[in-house]
């Protein structure tokens, strides 16, 4: 029996037909990545562990209030611990909590800040001056995903969980948390430590809690990752008993390495503010407890209020 010409043209014009398609929503897609941007982010968004940080994703402000630190500053409580609160217009993050639920509370409530307002909580390393807060945060937000790094010690992990905390996630690799804020894989100290990375739109934010690694270490560590130079280093440098030439070491190494801005606090020592302030003025930024550091959101580089 003859073939039906109209019945082989349409067959072959409804398979080219959605070819065509295809190619169209391919080449779409593939533009909506390019851009990033914000639509793409939300539009986008990925949870959980992933091996490839998206390029073009950023925040267009951040503002960092040091809840916990102890250096101290006016009426806020000064404690020997690390908190600090990342506030982004696609999300907040509590970035360890200091040594105890007291302190956290204190000082969040003076600086208006919201301690369970956050879509994670990053704890950096198991010690007691950076976990001692969860309590708070299992009592009030038992919810909210709380990232500890992988190789945490058991008894530590086993007090986490006791806490009462839902969502506790274990972090081997880059982690986005919120768009355009990521958790780092950790590195060993010991004992394991993690650090919290902001794409702004004024550049890379890296928050380290003690340093353990090295603080060097963890600066290269991040570079690597995300292929950016850091424009601000704040945080913990474990270097508050280091003797004076190693400090001016690895103060001058960080400046080499591309870091803009240095706030040392926490554990850094004094040695190290005086270093910085003295030798590299122009990249130093002396935060303490109740400091609050603005990417962006009007600020030409970066404000410190």
């Amino acid at each position: 029996m003859p073939r039906n010409p109209r019945g082989f043209l349409g067959t072959w014009g409804l398979v080219l037909l959605v070819i065509a398609v295809l190619v169209l929503a391919l080449l779409f897609l593939g533009s909506a990545r390019q851009r990033g941007g914000v639509s793409a982010t939300i539009s986008q968004r990925v949870w959980g562990n992933v091996t490839v940080v998206p390029t073009g994703v950023s925040v267009p402000y951040a503002r960092l209030y040091v809840l916990v630190d102890n250096n101290p500053w006016d009426s806020l409580q000064a404690s020997w611990g690390l908190s600090i609160f990342v506030e982004t217009p696609w999300g907040n993050v509590l970035f360890d909590t200091g040594p105890d639920p007291g302190t956290l509370a204190y000082n969040a409530k003076r600086l208006g800040i919201n301690p369970c307002n956050v879509s994670a909580v990053v704890i950096s390393h198991e010690h007691m001056d950076h976990v001692g807060g969860l309590p708070y945060i299992a009592r009030h937000c038992p919810d909210v995903p709380v990232y500890v790094p992988s190789g945490i010690s058991s008894s530590v992990l086993s007090w986490i969980k006791s806490l009462g905390l839902h969502n506790i996630r274990v972090v081997n690799t880059t982690t986005i948390v919120v768009p355009g804020i990521y958790v780092l894989p950790p590195l060993w100290g010991p004992p394991a430590e993690e650090s919290l990375a902001i794409n702004t739109s004024r550049g890379l934010v890296l928050l380290v809690g003690c340093s353990h690694p090295g603080v060097a270490r963890i600066v290269k560590h991040a570079e690597q990752l995300l292929h950016e130079r850091i424009l601000l280093l704040m945080g913990g440098f474990h270097l508050a008993w280091a003797p004076r030439n190693e400090v001016e070491k690895i103060a001058k190494e960080l400046v080499g390495l591309g870091v803009e801005y240095i706030a040392p606090i926490h554990c850094s020592g004094s040695l190290m503010h005086s270093i910085l302030a003295s030798k590299y003025p122009s990249h130093y930024i002396g935060a303490h407890v109740g400091t609050v550091v603005v990417i962006g959101d009007g600020c030409s580089i970066i404000c410190v209020r």
